[in-house]
């Protein structure tokens, strides 16, 4: 049961309804690769994946101008309504060069809101002065999530089951809309900036050299950051891979929605468990462990020909990652950022993964084509282990 401070609900009841429902309907996550590899290669998968990838860089700072000028509930909306057009005509087409331009539309969707969504709300407490309700409101939505990752997976189940495949994109559209419905009625206060983009533009780019100017002189979080781009580096050899190869052994369509449910349930049993590994020998050597684990997955995983154990390990391997290996990752790195320009340092590791990975994505597309699924989750398998010896350098408790 889901226990609210006082006062929480009637601040922020809102948010919380319009991401537990637009959560709900958002099936498209659990088949939209089967859908476009059922269209398209593999190597054609992931252009696609690329140029969503890069879209939401592009467009951070102009979109970032907009919410500073027209506020945070303006961006959100904006964001909400393109991201729902866009999968509506995402449903109505086959087209690979119109995808590709939508994709493209989707990023920029994601630019309006990745900020803003977060933004809005957190705003809102400090002008109520509720900030001791902040940790609340990530935690309540992390249970959210959950919550809703189950109500995905049975509308997914069944509607995939039911109706024609595109209609995976319309149902994750109504939920989208659903959330805007929601969302219009909250109010917001703020102050309208009268940025300018040029402006914006030298600013981010004098905070840029300070980013990698302070991880170039400080050789632990260098370390830390070059593992991790090793390691998503690896991990986009086979991340189109699963999915496929699970449809190959034979598992029905709309039975792929089971991962949610899967997904769910070892997240939450990682996330609670590993802290203990955690106290008895460090942040380091448990992260070592995890990474050790999450090959020994991949290794595993194509020995495997049944297809709900396929899935199953599949959704293993996401949960490591998810409940594991992410929040330690992330973790050991903001514990060598310097608070003043944590902002600046995030935005720059994001900046380079999200390049790191362009490459990678197209050779794995390639892989895939060439060589099978199972051998790109092979290669990753080994790729991720080429962190531990950068980590082992790491001085870190």
């Amino acid at each position: 049961m889901i226990k609210f401070q006082e006062g929480e609900l009637k601040l922020l009841w809102r948010f919380y309804i319009s991401r537990f429902l637009g959560d709900s309907f958002n099936i498209f996550l659990f088949y939209w690769i089967v859908y476009m590899k059922n269209l398209f290669s593999f190597t054609e998968l992931s252009i696609l994946i690329i140029i969503f990838s890069v879209s939401p860089v592009l467009f951070e700072i102009p979109t970032g101008v907009f919410a500073d000028i027209y506020g945070r509930k303006s961006s959100v909306l904006v964001g909400y309504f393109l991201l729902s057009c866009g999968f509506i005509l995402i449903g109505l087409t086959t087209n690979y060069f119109l995808l590709m331009a939508l994709f493209v539309l989707i990023g920029l969707s994601v630019a309006f809101t990745s900020g803003a969504l977060n933004a809005w709300p957190i705003d809102k407490l400090i002008d109520n002065n509720r900030t001791n309700l902040q940790t609340s409101f990530f935690q309540k939505n992390a249970i959210i999530n959950s919550f809703s990752k189950f109500m995905a997976a049975i509308v997914g189940i069944i509607s995939v089951k039911y109706l024609p495949f595109n209609f995976i994109w319309f149902i994750t559209s109504f939920g989208i809309f659903l959330s805007i419905f929601i969302l219009f009625f909250e109010k917001e206060h703020f102050e309208r900036k009268a940025d300018k983009l040029k402006d914006a533009y030298i600013e981010f780019g004098k905070t840029l050299k300070k980013g990698v100017k302070y991880t170039l002189n400080h050789k632990n979080l260098l370390l830390a950051s070059f593992s991790l781009i090793v390691f998503f580096a690896a991990f986009s050899f086979s991340n189109i891979s699963w999915e496929p190869e699970a449809m190959n052994l034979g598992l029905p369509l709309n039975l792929l929605g089971l991962f949610a449910l899967f997904n769910s349930i070892l997240g939450y049993l990682i996330a609670s468990n590993y802290g203990k590994v955690t106290k008895r020998v460090g942040v380091k050597k448990t992260l070592i462990l995890g990474i050790i684990i999450y090959s020994l997955i991949h290794f595993f995983a194509i020995r495997i020909y049944e297809p709900y154990f396929f899935l199953f390990i599949y959704a293993l391997k996401d949960s490591m990652w998810m409940g594991y290996l992410s929040p330690l990752y992330f973790g050991m790195l903001h514990d060598f950022y310097e608070s003043k320009i944590r902002a600046t340092l995030e935005s720059l590791l994001s900046m380079v993964l999200s390049g790191s990975m362009l490459i990678f994505i197209f050779l794995g597309g390639l892989l895939n084509d060439f060589l099978g699924p199972r051998f790109a989750i092979f290669t990753t398998g080994v790729l991720v282990l080429l962190t531990i010896p950068i980590l082992n350098k790491v001085n870190h408790k």
